[in-house]
């Protein structure tokens, strides 16, 4: 049994999350004034207890215990809103360099013929600064997470939020897009990427969405193990995606360079898009049911809890 704060709560109920005497060592620690200052790692681990603020709700917490889970929250909303930021300022300067890039060779508006006219050496340029800015907002989720799936989390919500504020920024810069319908040129690699503006859009919320949820809450393993199902789901619907987005470039590659830059779809498969796009969403909507679970869980620990006396006294550890 571990006993903190007076609560009292099976041994058990923490193993799903890690070892016992590891979570009560970072809890004594964590709570104690007289213990030793906590790693950053810990502090992590202390913040990712995914019972903690049901188990100890503010009413049970003196005023430096309930400081310092204040504390993780607000370290946590930060490196949100940084990372959040920095995906903005991105946004700016990739919409800017786009804007330049098209009023050079007069197509602001992508959706006209011969859309990617050459351009002396701007091709293999721009199709390295294509791959350095997904480095870059790959390199900003790892150093913002603390565990592999905070750091892709991280990265999936500065993609998420560098997407949907570069088409809001070229609004402000150029007047384009006119409507989420209007056709855009999307990446370059490996082929040209054609689609109207609202499904990169849709792909991005749902990033923020997913990485949000990764970052904020610690998702339960579930009994059945899974985890491998959702993202082969999540894997198949990124291929459909991508097949979409390709389709007219792909039959056009075979007939060499010149007939990819004269590509102009002339219509996208929105069924198989919303497919496309309920398959990515898989991990989003585990997230939302391990947390469904968990909040069930913690409502029916509280009560349990609420019907025990004895609820005052210090933080200690007993086996």
């Amino acid at each position: 049994m571990v006993q903190t704060m007076g609560v009292v709560a099976p041994a058990d109920n923490l193993a799903w999350s890690c070892a016992v005497p590891a979570r009560v060592r970072i809890l004594r620690a964590g709570f104690c004034c007289s213990g030793p200052a906590l790693t950053l790692s810990e502090r992590h681990a202390l913040w990712s207890v995914p019972i903690l603020c049901e188990l100890f709700p503010a009413a049970q917490l003196d005023s430096n215990q309930h400081c310092k889970i204040m504390k993780l929250r607000i370290h946590a909303c930060a490196r949100w809103i940084t990372v959040a930021l920095f995906a903005v300022a991105m946004a700016w300067v990739e919409s800017a360099v786009v804007y330049y890039l098209r009023t050079m060779v007069n197509r602001v508006e992508p959706y006209q013929t011969h859309p990617l006219p050459l351009v002396g050496g701007l091709g293999s340029v721009e199709l390295i600064r294509e791959a350095a800015t997904l480095i870059m907002l790959l390199t900003v989720g790892i150093l913002a997470g603390r565990t592999w799936r905070s750091r892709f989390g991280y990265a999936a919500i500065a993609f998420g939020v560098w997407d949907i504020f570069y088409y809001v920024f070229l609004k402000i810069i150029c007047g384009w897009p006119r409507s989420v319908w209007d056709w855009d040129i999307l990446f370059l690699l490996p082929l040209p990427w054609w689609g109207p503006v609202l499904a990169p859009v849709s792909i991005a919320s749902l990033m923020i969405l997913w990485g949000t949820l990764a970052n904020a809450w610690r998702i339960p393993p579930k009994g059945d193990s899974s985890e491998w199902k959702t993202w082969l789901l999540n894997f198949i619907g990124i291929v459909l995606a991508l097949y979409l987005f390709m389709a007219d470039s792909i039959r056009a590659a075979g007939r060499g360079q010149e007939a990819l830059r004269e590509v102009l779809p002339g219509s996208f498969n929105w069924p198989l898009f919303c497919i496309a796009l309920l398959l990515m969403a898989a991990p989003v909507r585990r997230a939302i049911q391990g947390l469904g679970q968990r909040w069930a869980l913690s409502a029916r620990r509280g009560g349990a809890n609420r019907n025990r006396p004895g609820r005052t006294g210090n933080l200690v550890e007993s086996e």
